[in-house]
């Protein structure tokens, strides 16, 4: 057998492999390892939803999902109940986790890793979110 069929055959094997690793080592599609992602996704986690919510209203946060409180009566949206002492709610407009009885007009706020943040408004407020599910 002349050199160059050798060469070229050696080519062709070499390739064959390589491209069945690859295909081997892939994440399932659709997987959380997939990096590929749908149109559907990337807008229900990059796009601002406003809600108005009423006095008493209840809502879960959550990990990731981003809240900024665009107005409410007095200045600041006071909050019923929080769970504040197990879940972390991250003011990233002062730098520091939100603590007490109420949230800021015009701050940001980041829901942070661990439990869910679960909090009942004191009063009607406006607020936009970014990463909660579609109602």
């Amino acid at each position: 057998m002349k050199l160059l069929p050798r060469i070229t055959l050696a080519s062709v094997l070499l390739v064959l492999v390589l491209a069945g690793i690859v295909l081997a080592k892939s994440p399932p599609p659709g997987s959380e390892g997939d990096p590929i992602v749908t149109r559907s996704y990337v807008d229900w986690r990059a796009t601002w939803v406003e809600r108005t919510v009423e006095a008493g209203a209840f809502m879960k946060l959550p990990t990731g999902v981003e809240l900024v409180v665009a107005g409410a009566d007095g200045g600041a949206l006071p909050l019923r109940e929080a769970n504040f002492d197990r879940a972390m709610l991250i003011d990233l407009t002062e730098g520091r986790n939100a603590e007490g009885a109420s949230l800021a007009v015009g701050h940001h706020y980041l829901v942070g890793p661990g439990e869910e943040v679960r909090i009942t408004f004191g009063a009607k407020a406006v607020i936009m979110a970014r990463g909660l599910k579609p109602e």
